[in-house]
C-alpha cells in the first residue's frame, strides 16, 4: 500500500512540475506577444516633424507620388540584436514591391524608409513588419 501511495504521489508531484512549467512558457510567451504588438507601429507620411521625427501628415490614403516614407517604431532594443524585414506587397497581385532587412541593435527604437511609390500602380497596399521570424505588425495602405 505505501509503494502504491509512493507512486501515486511521484506522479502528482511530476503532474504538477510540467503543468508549472508549460504554464510559465505559454504566459512567458503570450507576454512577449503582447509587448511586441503594443509596443510597434507603422505608418506612412511625406513629411518629418523635426523635433520628434514623427509624421505630420500621417494617413492610409495617398497620393502615388514621389516622397511617401514609410516609418517602423519599436520598443528601445536592449538584448541582442535582432534581425528585421518590412515588406510592401501589392495586395490585388500579391507582387512584393519593396522589402527592407535590417537588424535591430541595442538602443534602436525605429527606422525609416522612403518608398519610391511614384513607380507603383494605384491600388491598395500592406506593409508586413517581421522581428526574428515572427509577424509583429502589418499595416494597409491605398495608394491614388
Amino acid at each position: 500500500m505505501n509503494k502504491k501511495k509512493y507512486i501515486i504521489a511521484t506522479l502528482t508531484t511530476l503532474f504538477i512540475a510540467i503543468f508549472s512549467f508549460i504554464s510559465y512558457r505559454i504566459v512567458d510567451n503570450y507576454q512577449d506577444l503582447g509587448r511586441t504588438l503594443k509596443g510597434y507601429e507603422i505608418t506612412l507620411g511625406y513629411h518629418e516633424n523635426d523635433a520628434n521625427g514623427e509624421f505630420t501628415d500621417s494617413n492610409t490614403k495617398f497620393k502615388s507620388r514621389n516622397g511617401l516614407k514609410i516609418q517602423v517604431r519599436y520598443p528601445m532594443n536592449t538584448k541582442e540584436t535582432k534581425t528585421a524585414r518590412l515588406t510592401i506587397i501589392e495586395m490585388k497581385t500579391s507582387t512584393i514591391v519593396k522589402e527592407e532587412d535590417f537588424n535591430i541593435g541595442k538602443n534602436d527604437s525605429g527606422q525609416t524608409y522612403e518608398l519610391n511609390a511614384d513607380k507603383w500602380s494605384p491600388g491598395n497596399y500592406k506593409s508586413v513588419l517581421v522581428i526574428n521570424g515572427k509577424e509583429v505588425k502589418a499595416k494597409k495602405f491605398e495608394l491614388k
